[in-house]
């Protein structure tokens, strides 16, 4: 794919790889998309498209992310040959953070900087020392931060996850309706940070 994401971006494109990976680890089994780590190494990839509530993505991007590579995450329910027999339009989304502005370069900008999320329902407002998804916080040592987050969701969620480079770095148990998280969480190296809603494993 990398000739083709290459012309893609040489015309200022912003490039993903959809449907690439599903529920289980990809070095578990089912290697799924071979080139995207290859591709995102070569700085060809903006986003990771999920077509599915699926976990085993999640272990993809997390890895990707412990590599510097800032791939931003998100959602939509791929082509849709048979209405009969696929998941709704619009079931799965990404949503984007424009600011004030409010239009399609926008939009394509908050997704070449990450201020994206993707979701089957629930909302999420998050952000790290007042940064939104995407942005960066410079510690001059070891230290902590400040994690502000607002949940929504109409039906009930098992939990909520705040996950960083070593694993888990807290776990919140969701509010019914909205969550608000307010929580200082230390920081001694180089990491990221990423929230995450679930509902019943189905």
């Amino acid at each position: 794919n990398a000739d083709m994401l290459r012309k893609a971006k040489a015309q200022g494109a912003v490039t993903g790889y959809v449907h690439p990976f599903g529920e289980t680890d990809p070095l578990e089994g089912g290697l799924g998309a071979k080139a995207f780590p290859v591709d995102a190494a070569l700085g060809l990839v903006d986003t990771l498209d999920w077509a599915g509530a699926v976990r085993g993505q999640l272990k993809v991007w997390f890895r990707m992310l412990n590599n510097d590579f800032p791939i931003a995450p998100t959602g939509g329910e791929d082509s849709i040959l048979c209405l009969h027999n696929r998941k709704l339009i619009g079931s799965i989304r990404t949503y984007a953070h424009l600011g004030k502005d409010f239009s399609v370069d926008a939009w394509y900008e908050a997704l070449r900087q990450g201020r994206t999320f993707f979701s089957t329902g629930p909302l999420i407002e998050f952000t790290l020392n007042g940064q939104l998804p995407g942005g960066r916080v410079d510690l001059p040592a070891a230290g902590s931060v400040a994690v502000e987050a607002t949940v929504w969701s109409l039906a009930p969620l098992d939990k909520i996850t705040l996950y960083h480079r070593r694993g888990v770095a807290r776990e919140f148990t969701p509010a019914r309706g909205v969550t608000r998280i307010h929580a200082t969480i230390p920081v001694e190296e180089s990491d990221w940070f990423a929230l995450v809603a679930e509902g019943p494993h189905t």
